[in-house]
């Protein structure tokens, strides 16, 4: 069955689920775990995104996340890509970490978000690494920070606790979460579907599958979806070809000496302003590289500290005009 492309909608909350190939453990140390954390909260704060709930498992993560207009593809991908490599490096490996590419459903505040955020909180339980006297100082969860009622630099616990509709949300947050112990391992219809999402990733056959939420509240991003991907790309609005950018890339870089450096540094160049300005896809710049897909979104990575001093220095303006 053929990719699927993801729904992708501004200003809503994603649950994201990540999971790692058979016989890695994604998280073995603090170290590794800070590292992650380090990360997510950098990426947070540069697509403008805030994380109401988290989990790292032994060989996964959950997220959710409040998104911006930035894409929650380009947010994941850079994520992905910036930790695998770290994590290659700590174990002392080389290849693929992560199983397949993330998958997402869309949640719905009003219908679902709650049970979504216990089954993540309850999830160490299930998996038998603590109980629920040890869940409150548990550090690989979003939970213990919940408990405290503070905000952390990636973690929105006011967000998550408005969800409570109560003169102490945060007690009655303590007592929804409790609630569910008699019932942890198993799984309403809520979470079935949240489940069903996951399991199916990439490869579904309807967009519902990856929206949970009323018939209402479906329909709406459904159509919020359609209504954007219609939108023509800003290369397309220009008129810019793969081929006229790699020229206009080859252009800005004046390099005396070396042909194979001028010839890296004009692909990271065209790479960069072809994904992230003028919104061609990472399988159309890599077929006009004759460069896998993966290769270009660790270009990216690598050079994602490059563009903001490029795009400084040389406007998207001054390519196009």
């Amino acid at each position: 069955m053929a990719t699927q492309r993801r729904l992708v909608v501004p200003n809503v909350k994603y649950q994201i689920r990540s999971e790692a190939i058979s016989g890695i453990n994604l998280f073995p140390n603090e170290e590794v775990r800070t590292y992650f954390i380090n990360q997510l909260t950098r990426l947070l704060k540069l697509c403008g995104y805030s994380c109401i709930s988290w989990t790292l498992e032994e060989n996964h993560y959950h997220l959710i996340v409040k998104t911006s207009t930035a894409s929650i593809s380009g947010f994941m991908r850079t994520l992905n890509s910036i930790f695998a490599k770290y994590l290659n490096k700590i174990l002392g490996r080389r290849g693929t970490v992560f199983i397949r590419r993330f998958s997402s459903a869309i949640v719905d505040n009003f219908c679902g978000l709650k049970e979504i955020i216990r089954h993540i909180h309850l999830n160490p339980i299930r998996k038998g690494v603590c109980t629920i006297k040890t869940l409150d100082s548990y550090k690989y969860n979003s939970h213990s920070i919940v408990i405290q009622n503070k905000n952390t630099e990636f973690q929105n616990v006011k967000s998550l606790l408005s969800l409570f509709n109560d003169t102490n949300p945060l007690f009655a947050y303590t007592n929804y979460i409790r609630s569910d112990l008699s019932q942890c391992n198993r799984y309403n219809q809520v979470i079935k579907l949240l489940r069903e999402a996951n399991k199916k990733g990439q490869y579904y056959t309807s967009a519902r599958c990856c929206i949970i939420g009323d018939p209402n509240f479906v329909n709406i991003i459904i159509a919020k979806d359609k209504f954007l991907s219609s939108l023509r790309p800003l290369n397309k609005k220009l008129g810019i070809t793969l081929k006229k950018l790699y020229a206009l890339s080859n252009t800005c870089i004046s390099l005396k000496g070396s042909s194979k450096l001028k010839k890296r540094l004009v692909r990271g160049l065209f790479v960069l302003v072809g994904v992230n300005a003028l919104e061609f896809s990472c399988a159309e710049i890599a077929r006009f590289l004759n460069m896998s897909s993966s290769a270009v979104s660790r270009m990216i990575s690598r050079l994602c500290g490059v563009a903001k001093s490029f795009y400084h220095s040389k406007p998207i303006t001054y390519l196009c005009s």
